[in-house]
């Protein structure tokens, strides 16, 4: 009784808001309320080969394969990359996705990670063979900075629903390279190039691994992670990000 008195007092005094809308919504509704649910432009089929994410991902890996072909080479090739939402400037998802990345509302990041959570456990394929969930990690100055890191916090959320753990000390960003959202792709593939390093290989050592992040913009930065994963023996990698930009 006490603590629904508590809650209710909080919500008078600060009450939820959907993180798409800014309207103030139910607090069981979750992050983001049902007419924003609806609009939002969510990926049909995330886990198709054929989806935005894995295509851009393995272009971006493998960026001489077939070019002379001019095809992506997606043909029963299987998932690997998985993005839920589309990532489109000042639209639903951005707001989402700057709500839990600069609008200091953590909660959003988890709320969101448990839907990519259950998206995954519904679906089932993807996470069967997966051991655990690396998020891609921030620089020390600027974690220190925001209070957290948003990656982290949805991993944390799928491995809620999913129950696998959260490795978050194992890959470690090296280089505190500028923000990506406004340069160009040449200069997204150029400023990620070498910034992590594996900090306990042997953790890792056989196990499937997902790769987890906000936004895949051009797959540089996951790219260079999964290159440098792959350095570890025997190693597996899958990638998850919440969006997707463009992609359709």
């Amino acid at each position: 009784m006490r603590s629904r008195i508590i809650r209710s007092l909080l919500s008078l005094l600060c009450p939820e808001t959907c993180a798409a809308c800014g309207e103030v919504v139910d607090g069981d509704v979750g992050f983001v309320c049902e007419k924003c649910r609806e609009r939002i432009a969510w990926v049909e089929r995330p886990f198709d080969a054929d989806n935005a994410a894995n295509k851009r991902l393995y272009l971006t890996i493998h960026r001489t394969t077939r070019e002379e072909e001019g095809t992506t080479a997606q043909e029963g090739r299987e998932t690997l990359a998985v993005a839920f939402a589309h990532y489109i400037d000042k639209g639903l998802t951005y707001n989402i996705v700057h709500a839990f990345k600069y609008g200091h509302r953590p909660n959003v990041a988890v709320e969101a990670g448990r839907m990519m959570g259950w998206r995954m456990k519904e679906e089932g394929r993807f996470v069967r063979d997966i051991d655990c969930l690396v998020p891609i990690p921030l620089h020390g100055r600027r974690r220190a900075k925001r209070g957290y890191n948003q990656a982290e916090l949805l991993a944390r959320g799928i491995g809620e629903v999913t129950g696998l753990p959260v490795e978050s000390g194992v890959l470690e960003r090296r280089v505190n390279n500028v923000s990506q959202t406004r340069q160009s792709a040449y200069g997204r593939q150029s400023n990620a190039e070498g910034i992590f390093k594996v900090r306990f290989p042997n953790a890792l050592e056989g196990k499937t691994v997902l790769l987890v992040d906000d936004v895949l913009t051009t797959g540089s930065t996951l790219g260079d992670a999964c290159r440098t994963l792959g350095l570890i023996e025997d190693v597996r990698v899958k990638v998850a990000t919440f969006a997707v930009a463009g992609g359709y």
